[in-house]
């Protein structure tokens, strides 16, 4: 959802608050880790972030 967009193609996290954590500029998102990481995808490069919205590994990064 982008600006209150739900017809757009990119995706993003909210918590339980609705408080964004994740920003919706990906193309996915998946749990790596339960509780803990988030894989995001831009095309084919992928990155991690946590569940504070930290970025752990830019996306740059090739599977």
């Amino acid at each position: 959802m982008k600006n209150g967009n739900v017809n757009s193609d990119k995706v993003g996290v909210i918590d339980t608050n609705g408080n964004q954590i994740i920003p919706p500029i990906y193309e996915s998102i998946s749990l790596k880790k339960p509780g803990g990481v988030f894989r995001v995808s831009i095309g084919e490069k992928h990155g991690l972030i946590d569940t504070t919205g930290t970025v752990i590994l830019p996306v740059e990064n090739k599977k």
